[in-house]
């Protein structure tokens, strides 16, 4: 029987949800890791949610792909540690492990910043062995082969050609943003060129507005001096029209006498 892909020993009849997601998964590695990577998670979600029922695990109705894991595993993640909990254990850690490592790629994926194709075909792998061991588990029927990535499709020639125009989109984009950024280094430039004159104007004028504070307090301490010179001569000056009266007087009386006698 010629095999087409990884994941033919799945039970389409009996785990439909899985089967789909773990296609898309491996469609998509080559032509769209993020999406491979998404749909890896979410057809190991898909099993384990289907383990848990079988084996009548209780779940929480918006269980998380981590929370199905604890609630299968008995394993409780608290503050970044794996803790033991009492109870059945349906996996042994190695196991525990490998879903724990599909589910950090598959967030990785969708929020990560990093996530190419060797991230997409090592969660790809991953989910591989985790379904072969989550079906022994389930009672499927046929045991997982070989994962061989010679199966998974390359990358169709219409996402290679969108990938080389959002590579020569995004150089053309990377180039305005760096004739902007030479731009406005330049603008920054003048700018700062602009400001230091300025800068250099107003200490000049604060100097010019200091020496003309001076020289005009020097001139009203001149003009204050004269003001009391000029108080002193009229002082002076009433001083003798006040003399030069009283000698008038005299005079007058000296020659009244005179004329009388």
């Amino acid at each position: 029987m010629e095999v087409s892909s990884n994941f033919d020993f799945l039970p389409r009849d009996v785990a439909p949800a899985v089967h789909l997601a773990a296609t898309h998964a491996e469609e998509f590695a080559h032509a769209d890791p993020r999406a491979s990577g998404f749909y890896s998670r979410l057809s190991l979600e898909h099993a384990l949610v289907r383990f848990a029922r079988h084996r009548g695990v209780p779940l929480l109705g918006w269980s998380t792909l981590g929370l199905t894991i604890e609630a299968i595993s008995g394993v409780r993640v608290v503050n970044g540690e794996r803790l033991r909990r009492q109870g059945q254990r349906y996996f042994d850690d190695s196991e525990i492990e490998l879903f724990y490592t599909v589910n950090k790629l598959g967030t990785k994926a969708v929020h990560g910043d990093a996530f190419g194709r060797p991230e997409a075909v090592r969660c790809l792998e991953g989910l591989h062995h985790a379904l072969d061991r989550v079906g022994a588990g389930s009672g499927w029927p046929v045991a997982a082969p070989e994962f061989d990535p010679r199966l998974i499709p390359p990358a169709p020639l219409r996402f290679v050609l969108l990938g080389q125009r959002e590579a020569q989109r995004l150089e053309a984009a990377l180039a305005d943003l760096r004739r902007k950024h030479a731009a406005t280094t330049t603008r920054l430039g003048g700018a700062v060129e602009s400001l230091d004159k300025v800068k250099r104007e107003r200490a000049d004028l604060q100097r010019k507005h200091a020496s003309t504070a001076a020289r005009l307090a020097e001139t009203e301490t001149q003009w204050l001096e004269e003001v009391q010179v000029v108080h002193a001569l009229r002082q002076q000056l009433s001083d003798a029209l006040a003399e030069i009266a009283h000698l008038t007087d005299e005079v007058e009386r000296l020659q009244a006498t005179v004329d009388a006698s």
